[in-house]
């Protein structure tokens, strides 16, 4: 039986790690993308370095890849608001848009895209910012980041991110790729635990209501991002799941 060729960036830690360890179990041919401890080493900050990155993986898989994911990402911790965008940003966009004709040539192509709850924490949805990044005006957007509020490079990143992936999945699903987004609540990962160790950022955490009161473990999600992945899901696609212990639910509970 055929493989299941399947592209995780992020891949030596947090959800990534993860999500490869699930999938490896499950019998998936596991290609993890990440800066250090990978099968493809790459900084998807970097143009160059993605690019190379997208071709190792095409070579790896005979340009067939049925999965990918896209955990990478730089916290809001992070002190280079312009490498967040570039990483949570334009390394993911790149990934996408270089895969996708290896994942048109699978049967059962889906992707899974890692958003993040931060995303839905003010209203970014008439924010300049957020359409300088997707526009691909990064250095521009960054600039644009107030001195002093450098953590919103995070979840500017990841809404852009979402909004992205729901304008994909018009032509992605005629080509028979699915795509969808995760959104993690509070998970034990190092980027997690960064935030954390940033005052500003440790206060905005525990301002956080959840309704169900505990942190997730990264295996958590990797159940979640299998489950997206799977041919069960085949009528899934374009949505963004939330996997956070009721945290949207209680912060905005008219809103769906």
């Amino acid at each position: 039986m055929e493989k299941i060729n399947t592209v995780i960036s992020g891949s030596a830690s947090g959800i990534g790690k993860a999500a490869k360890n699930l999938l490896l179990k499950e019998g998936h041919n596991g290609i993890g993308i990440d800066i250090k401890d990978a099968d493809i080493i790459a900084d998807l900050s970097d143009l160059n370095a993605t690019e190379l990155a997208i071709k190792k993986a095409k070579e790896i898989c005979n340009n067939k890849i049925d999965h990918l994911v896209t955990a990478a990402g730089l916290g809001g911790h992070h002190p280079n608001k312009l490498k967040i965008l570039q990483v949570n940003y334009l390394g993911t966009i790149r990934l996408l848009h270089g895969l996708i004709d290896c994942l048109a040539n699978s049967n059962n192509a889906a992707v899974v895209v890692i958003g993040s709850n931060s995303a839905t924490f003010s209203d970014f949805a008439a924010n300049p910012v957020v359409d300088e990044i997707i526009n691909g005006n990064i250095e521009k957007a960054a600039s644009m980041i107030p001195e002093g509020m450098d953590p919103l490079a995070y979840p500017l990143s990841k809404y852009a991110v979402m909004r992205f992936m729901r304008r994909l999945s018009l032509s992605w699903g005629k080509l028979g790729v699915r795509i969808n987004a995760l959104v993690p609540g509070q998970t034990n990962t190092p980027l997690y635990k960064g935030v954390l160790e940033h005052p500003r950022l440790k206060d905005t955490v525990d301002k956080i209501i959840l309704p169900i009161n505990r942190i997730i473990e990264p295996e958590e999600m990797a159940t979640f991002i299998s489950l997206l992945l799977s041919p069960g899901m085949k009528a899934m696609h374009g949505r963004v799941l939330w996997a956070d212990c009721g945290a949207d639910a209680a912060s905005r509970p008219e809103k769906f």
